[in-house]
């Protein structure tokens, strides 16, 4: 689990380096599991979806987010704040260009 996890943040990270430089996208989830659903692939989306990562935006409108982010100055709530989102969003601050169509931040840290 650790090593898909670990698969899936060095895909994101290095996928903002690609689209600085080549074009690319973050095509997002939807399209990822496409073919990362597959047990011949490692059932990469169902390993996905059953993590933390799949959630990350969902908790910034938890009652305990709200509490961290009074806690920490926040002026915005934790899912609209860049504090927050930086974290838990994949790409939340890229150029538009760089989001594929079916890429949805509410999807969290993903493809």
């Amino acid at each position: 689990m650790r090593l898909v996890l670990s698969m899936l943040m060095f895909v994101a990270l290095v996928g903002v380096g690609y689209a600085q430089t080549g074009g690319h996208q973050f095509v997002g989830v939807a399209k990822c599991k496409t073919c990362h659903k597959k047990p011949e692939q490692g059932e990469q989306f169902k390993k996905w979806q059953a993590s933390k990562h799949a959630e990350a935006f969902e908790t910034l409108k938890s009652e305990e987010s709200a509490k961290i982010a009074k806690e920490k100055g926040l002026t915005t709530p934790a899912y609209e704040a860049p504090e927050c989102l930086k974290c838990h969003v994949t790409a939340y601050d890229a150029d538009a260009s760089m989001l594929g169509p079916k890429f949805v931040k509410e999807d969290g840290v993903q493809c």
